[in-house]
C-alpha cells in the first residue's frame, strides 16, 4: 500500500517520503521477506523515498540463535583482523558477512549526513580509554 501511494505520488510531480515500520516477525518470515525484496526491485525508481523504520527494541535484541552466531563467528573474524562486520541474517539463517560497508556506515552518512564512523571511532576510543 506505502509503495503505491508513493507511486501515484511521484507520477504527480511530487516527491515522497515514506517512513515504513518493519518488525522482527516481519524481517524473520522468510515469505514476508521475500514479498519486501519482489517489491522493492519491482519498484526502484522510488526507492530513494522509502526509509524503513525498525523498533529500537527490536533492533537491539538478537534471539538465542542470532547470539548464538555471532558469537561463534566473533573469533574467526577477529583473528582476521575483521574488528567491524555487518552480520546479515534472515531468521536464524547467516546469509551475508559485510565487510565492506558494515552496518551501512557509508549508506547512512551518505543518505542522513549523521556521522557514523565518526560515532564508532568516538565510542571505541571511549571504551578502550
Amino acid at each position: 500500500e506505502a509503495i503505491t501511494i508513493a507511486r501515484r505520488s511521484r507520477t504527480g510531480g511530487q516527491p515522497v517520503t515514506l517512513y515504513m515500520p518493519l518488525s522482527r516477525a516481519t524481517l524473520g518470515d522468510s515469505v514476508a521477506s521475500e514479498q519486501l525484496i519482489v517489491s522493492l526491485e519491482a519498484n526502484r525508481a522510488i526507492a530513494p523515498g522509502l526509509i524503513f523504520v525498525v523498533n529500537e527494541t527490536d533492533w537491539r535484541s538478537l534471539t538465542t540463535g542470532e547470539r548464538a552466531i555471532a558469537e561463534h563467528l566473533a573469533p574467526i573474524l577477529w583473528q582476521r583482523g575483521l574488528l567491524i562486520v555487518g552480520l546479515d541474517l534472515i531468521g536464524e539463517r547467516l546469509t551475508e558477512i559485510n565487510v565492506t560497508s558494515p552496518t551501512c556506515m557509508v549508506e547512512i552518512t551518505d543518505q542522513t549526513g549523521f556521522d557514523v564512523p565518526g560515532v564508532v571511532i568516538d565510542t571505541l576510543e571511549e571504551v578502550c580509554a
